[in-house]
């Protein structure tokens, strides 16, 4: 898997896992084992963990996450 990176306020981090829906053309992506998802309510903000450059790994919300070149 490649991984992606985004910009978060300036600071680079890589997408680890990102909350899909599954479907049979889209497959549920690999994750972590230790990461499970819950279906969220419709509405809710889509969810990604991110890891920070000093290894720590973050749940928040997709949105605020910028592509980084």
């Amino acid at each position: 898997m490649t991984t992606r990176a985004y910009l978060l306020r300036g600071e680079r981090v890589e997408l680890v896992c990102r909350f899909v829906l599954p479907s049979k053309p889209r497959p549920l992506p690999p994750c972590p084992p230790w990461l499970t998802w819950a279906a969220p309510p419709p509405g809710a903000p889509r969810n990604a963990a991110v890891a920070y450059a000093d290894g720590r790994i973050v749940v928040r919300p997709f949105r605020g996450l910028r592509r980084h070149t």
